[in-house]
């Protein structure tokens, strides 16, 4: 990869890297090592996950060049290299919100950027585009100050810190849809029924808070949504509690913004938050479907090395941890 007329390539991906970025549609055979996954066979596709990063003295290319080096090999191997059309970059600054959750401090779980999760790497066929609906969402879980995430029995919803905890507008707009009504799942391992795709983010709100940009709002306890479709919200107003509801084995807030006012199709963009400070890593990752499972409601995490220092106008990265600040009331 690289900007149209520079000649040092931004991005080199090749060998063990390119095995482990890169996904074939439909998935490998059963018992295939994961090499094949750079082998296409014919009507197949494959997909190469990228994320540059920059300096911060670097400005963004205006456009993006890739260049393929790869092998045919029927009828006889035969080696090439081809230039793919550019690629343009998007011009539009993130969203700076404020906090979507008050007081406490919180796991930003599946995450961007480094990790190949479901999140980032959730292709979903619809209408006939390939779509990442999810590719900057954060699934957001509580710990306490011993950094559990749960004490006591598991398998109950009371036993999670996170479980009714407030969740209010990250920034003022209008409400487009807000679900209510759908169960909570006991906390479990990965679901053995998935919800219809229509329940997928279970009880929800999405805020419209620019011109195609709107923020999801997922999971949510039942009966807890406090507004309706038209309603106009302020910054820091009460939406609703976190839950456990559609596709959630453990509650957390899934936070995304939209560039459409439904789950399912849409795209997902970068957002950074205005004011929070950076606690810590979690060094043992978890997810929603894991977190039950473990022995103990613990999670490791180590201090951050800038001692809690505010962060601003930034996305919080996988597994960070954190505390929001600057919250309006509502």
């Amino acid at each position: 990869m690289r900007a149209p007329g520079v000649t040092k390539p931004l991005a080199k991906i090749g060998g063990s890297q390119l095995i482990a970025d890169m996904t074939r549609l439909g998935g490998l055979p059963e018992g295939a090592p994961p090499a094949e996954a750079t082998t296409i066979p014919a009507g197949s596709v494959g997909v190469v996950w990228l994320d540059v990063t920059l300096p911060a003295t670097e400005a963004v290319p205006s456009k993006l060049e890739h260049r393929v080096t790869a092998t045919l090999l029927v009828p006889k191997p035969f080696h090439f290299t081809a230039d793919l059309d550019s690629v343009k970059s998007g011009t539009r600054a993130p969203l700076v919100l404020g906090p979507p959750l008050r007081s406490g401090t919180w796991v930003a779980d599946e995450g961007c950027c480094s990790e190949p999760t479901h999140h980032r790497r959730g292709l979903a066929p619809i209408d006939g585009r390939l779509l990442v609906p999810q590719r900057f969402a954060i699934d957001w879980a509580m710990v306490d100050s011993h950094h559990r995430a749960w004490v006591g029995d598991p398998s109950k919803l009371s036993s999670y810190f996170g479980f009714g905890q407030p969740e209010i507008a990250a920034a003022p707009g209008t409400v487009v849809s807000a679900v209510d009504g759908i169960a909570e799942n006991q906390p479990q391992g990965p679901l053995t029924e998935l919800p219809p795709i229509q329940n997928t983010v279970g009880n929800h709100v999405i805020l419209k808070v620019a011109p195609g940009r709107f923020l999801l709002y997922g999971h949510m306890k039942t009966g807890s949504v406090r507004v309706k479709v038209g309603q106009k919200v302020r910054e820091g107003q009460l939406l609703g509690q976190v839950g456990n509801t559609g596709n959630s084995s453990t509650p957390h807030l899934h936070f995304q913004v939209l560039t459409e006012p439904t789950f399912f199709p849409s795209d997902s963009v970068p957002f950074t938050f205005a004011h929070f400070s950076l606690l810590g890593q979690v060094t043992d990752p978890f997810t929603d479907e894991t977190l039950a499972l473990q022995p103990t409601g613990t999670i490791p995490i180590a201090p951050s090395k800038a001692g809690g220092r505010s962060r601003r106008a930034e996305m919080p990265l996988d597994l960070n941890v954190i505390r929001f600040q600057s919250q309006k009331g509502g």
